[in-house]
């Protein structure tokens, strides 16, 4: 507690979107806080996320489009838009169904709501993520994105990862099975 910019932050430096399952990074000192974050804001951080997107993409993408926060959403930045944030994401098939994709998406940068608004400007937004314009989620499956923070890095200070929950392997197994 008290670890941040502000107080009700505690520690915290990788933060995830409501309904994102997956690793979360806190320090423990005003320190570590300060050395993390200036690692996260130099781009010396690797992220990787598995997401589950609706349609199919067969061979990997990359995407670098600043985004500027519109009403609670990221939305395409304009050139002459003061609020941009730079941020490149990299989205590549595991395995494409008939009409979904299991995709590893990796990023170094780390805006609010990146890889949703990134896969949705692909034309692959999330299963779940009707914010974004992704189908919404079958019933009884997990309230929102498809979306699991895999493994957050941050050059020799931290390599932390941790697997899908059950409700993403359960809405995978439910994808693959048609």
């Amino acid at each position: 507690a008290g670890i941040g910019e502000r107080a009700n932050e505690a520690g915290l430096v990788h933060r995830l979107d409501q309904q994102t399952s997956g690793v979360l990074l806190a320090a423990r000192t005003p320190e570590a806080y300060r050395r993390l974050r200036l690692a996260f804001g130099s781009g010396r951080t690797r992220k990787q996320y598995l997401a589950l997107a609706a349609g199919r993409l067969e061979r990997s993408r990359e995407i670098a489009l600043p985004l500027a926060r519109r009403a609670g959403r990221m939305v395409s930045a304009t050139a002459h838009d003061a609020s941009a944030l730079p941020a490149r994401t990299r989205f590549e098939p595991l395995e494409v169904g008939r009409d979904w994709s299991l995709l590893l998406v990796t990023m170094r940068s780390g805006v609010m709501h990146q890889v949703r608004a990134h896969a949705a400007a692909l034309g692959h937004p999330l299963l779940g993520d009707v914010e974004y314009g992704g189908p919404p989620a079958r019933p009884g499956c997990r309230d929102g994105q498809m979306l699991h923070a895999l493994r957050v890095q941050v050059e020799g200070e931290v390599d932390a990862s941790v697997g899908p929950p059950e409700d993403f392997l359960r809405v995978l197994a439910e994808q693959r099975r048609g």
